[in-house]
């Protein structure tokens, strides 16, 4: 719905795929940021630091459409956007940067709490449900804006704006968009309480499954000698104590 309210405010096509085209460049960076981001936590804070990123990550969307729809100021007419081009990509390209980094922190929490024989079918059932509900959001929008709203579709003449259903359109957007916000919010939330545990739950399993591969591995009557606990850990995870840094530990 972005393109079509930033036609509705009156930027034209060529303007309204820039702003656009700096939102996309934005959200695709998002990837390489959040993903150095994830690496710095999990040496840092890896019980809480991937849900904090997520938390961060949704809360900035509600003020960014706030600026979007009530605070930055709007084409006078069509094709008299003046430099608002620029601060529009600009806050644009800030928005998907910032409010995009939520699907990587999914797949590290994934790759972190689901066993490796099961990930696929985990992975595939949060994209469905994802996917599935994400599906609605559009019709919310629609629904919102028409019913509540009042969008007048004959307002909306051909090869012209319209700012006042621009306006409508923008707060039906507003609506759909915070209220899920708030749900995803939420949930990351818990996931503070929830994550620590199934991580370093996972690590317990995972360190077992090594030390009893690698005596699996010896032979000659040196295989029975030492007990398990003897064995070194596996190789990079520096043992289930050095995994969990001095700010997680109580």
């Amino acid at each position: 719905f972005f393109t079509q309210w930033l036609e509705l405010s009156c930027f034209t096509h060529g303007e309204t795929a820039v702003i656009f085209a700096a939102f996309s460049f934005g959200a695709a960076t998002s990837n390489l940021v959040s993903g150095l981001l994830l690496n710095f936590v999990a040496r840092r804070c890896p019980d809480h630091g991937p849900p904090t990123i997520a938390n961060f990550s949704v809360a900035v969307g509600t003020p960014f459409l706030a600026l979007f729809f009530f605070i930055l100021p709007k084409p006078a007419a069509l094709g008299q956007s003046g430099g608002l081009v620029g601060t529009y990509s600009a806050t644009f390209a800030a928005f998907g940067l910032l409010a995009a980094m939520c699907g990587m922190v999914n797949k590290k929490v994934f790759a972190d709490i689901v066993p490796q024989h099961m990930f696929t079918y985990v992975f595939a059932i949060d994209q469905l449900i994802e996917h599935f509900l994400g599906n609605f959001a559009g019709l919310a929008v629609g629904l919102i804006t028409d019913q509540v709203f009042d969008y007048d579709q004959t307002a909306v003449a051909v090869g012209a704006c319209a700012p006042e259903e621009g306006r409508k359109l923008g707060l039906g957007m507003f609506v759909v968009c915070t209220a899920a916000w708030f749900v995803c919010f939420t949930v990351y939330v818990f996931l503070h309480c929830t994550y620590p545990k199934d991580r370093r739950r996972q690590l317990v399993l995972l360190r077992a499954q090594a030390l009893t591969s690698a005596n699996a591995q010896l032979s000659g009557p040196e295989a029975g000698e030492g007990p398990l606990s003897e064995l070194p850990p596996p190789s990079g995870s520096h043992g289930l104590v050095k995994a969990i840094p001095e700010c997680q530990r109580e």
